[in-house]
């Protein structure tokens, strides 16, 4: 398939690697279908480093049966996939970043995460086979699409691809753990930290710049993920610059004192819980 594929009410361009590499559109480069992987900048960090040592000819082929390319973008408001869709594929973002939202019974929206390159996201739908979540792109993004049952299949066959899907599952699972902890727990300051040092620190691991980067997601979107008010993360912002934590114009990150916003986070007094 390549074109428009409707998911829920959205338009999502597929690009499909066989179709292209038998008829490239005028002007679009030749891509070789036993190659779905190579151009991506996680290679490292993603399921090609499971085959390091591996025949090339059985990892083409693991992957030209697992990944499909699929290009979202928000200034259509396009869905990946909504709550209650059917369940089909897990997703790994490619480039850009994705939010998952919740739509609870009076209406309200709530931001459950945030997803940027190398995280994998919609594992929420294995258990019910329905997403539980909505997912749109922050900006323009790109996702690799994982059919669901071909993973199991191949999983069976191939030990280090069933061990890394069990770890893919585990890390996101100890991330959501994690993430409940800071929103329950911690102070209105700590929350925010910890957005900031959670995306620092996911770029420095992928060897991106630290200096000098935009942030995918709005102080709207900050807000709603981490149960505050607009105002509140505003606030707190400008409270980081102040103390030289940070120097922030709009979403761009001028600068950022990872080691001292770590040391704020850690030891910023916890608010009275009753």
């Amino acid at each position: 398939m390549n074109g428009a594929t409707k998911i829920g009410s959205a338009s999502v361009e597929t690009i499909d690697c066989q179709t292209l590499s038998q008829h490239p559109p005028p002007g679009q480069p030749h891509i070789t279908p036993s190659h779905p992987c190579r151009s991506c900048g996680l290679n490292e960090h993603c399921l090609p480093a499971l085959f390091s040592g591996q025949p090339a000819s059985l990892r083409d082929s693991v992957l030209s049966n697992l990944i499909r390319h699929q290009e979202i973008h928000v200034l259509r408001r396009e869905y990946l996939f909504r709550q209650d869709d059917v369940f089909n594929s897990v997703f790994i973002v490619q480039s850009g970043a994705v939010k998952t939202v919740l739509l609870d019974a009076g209406g309200c929206e709530q931001i459950t995460g945030f997803f940027f390159p190398g995280d994998v996201f919609g594992l929420d739908g294995i258990n019910t086979h329905h997403y539980t979540t909505s997912c749109l792109a922050l900006g323009n993004a790109r996702v690799c699409a994982i059919e669901f049952a071909q993973l199991e299949k191949l999983s069976s066959s191939v030990p280090s691809l069933q061990h890394h899907v069990f770890r893919m599952m585990a890390r996101e699972i100890e991330r959501n753990q994690h993430t409940m902890a800071i929103l329950n727990h911690k102070s209105a300051e700590q929350r925010v930290a910890y957005l900031l040092l959670r995306y620092a620190l996911h770029r420095r691991r992928l060897q991106l710049p630290i200096l000098d980067f935009s942030l995918p997601m709005s102080r709207r979107d900050m807000a709603n993920h981490l149960g505050l008010a607009m105002e509140t993360v505003s606030r707190i912002l400008s409270r980081f610059q102040r103390l030289a934590l940070c120097r922030i114009h709009g979403r761009r990150i001028v600068s950022l004192n990872i080691a001292a916003l770590q040391e704020h986070f850690e030891h910023t007094p916890q608010p009275f819980m009753q």
